[in-house]
Parts: structure tokens; sequence; C-alpha cells
């Protein structure tokens, strides 16, 4: 999470944004909820964080974009199109896309 913490306060005054996707395992939605909750705090995640399980029935955000592991980096543009997609967190993809984006 610090590489990510590092690229949203570089990026985010240009337009960048972060929306964490959740996907608990609880045995209930609580306490799926409550997991989720203290791992935002623990992290200190300043982005939009949304938790998969909630609502699941009516979005599947995991399913709608494909997702089949954590964690998967999905860069999007402003009009919905997906630029680049990474499934690993040992990558510099993204910061390469993104300083093509951003110009730095």
């Amino acid at each position: 999470m610090p590489h990510l913490q590092e690229l949203y306060s570089r990026y985010k005054e240009k337009g960048f944004e972060i929306v964490g996707i959740a996907q608990e395992h609880g045995k209930t939605l609580e306490d799926s909820k409550k997991t989720w909750h203290k791992a935002i705090q623990q992290l200190n995640l300043p982005w939009i964080n949304v938790l998969n399980n909630e609502n699941k029935e009516q979005m599947d955000i995991v399913k709608a974009y494909q997702i089949s592991g954590f964690p998967t980096k999905i860069l999007v543009d402003k009009n919905g199109k997906i630029l680049l997609r990474v499934i690993a967190s040992a990558t510099d993809d993204i910061d390469i896309a993104l300083k093509e984006i951003y110009g730095y």
C-alpha cells in the first residue's frame, strides 16, 4: 500500500483516483465489514474503498472487471476505457503508464 499511497499523493491533484475493491471472506457480512474497516484504518487508505460483499447481488465488481486475484490494478481512463491491467504487486507497469499520462 505505501507505493499506491505515493502514486495517489503524486497524481491526485491531476485527477487520478483510486478505488479500492475488497472481497472479504467473513462468516457474515458484518464480520466482513469489520475486517474491511479495520484494514482501511490500519493502512490509512485515503481513497474510495468499496466492499464487494455489500449489494453483490446488484453489482459484483469483482466479476464485472474479471478480477481473478488480489491485488489487481486496473487503470481506467475518464471515459471508462481500461488502459492497463496488472495482476501482481511487484511491477512498475502502472508507474510507467502514469508517467506517460501525466508527463512526470
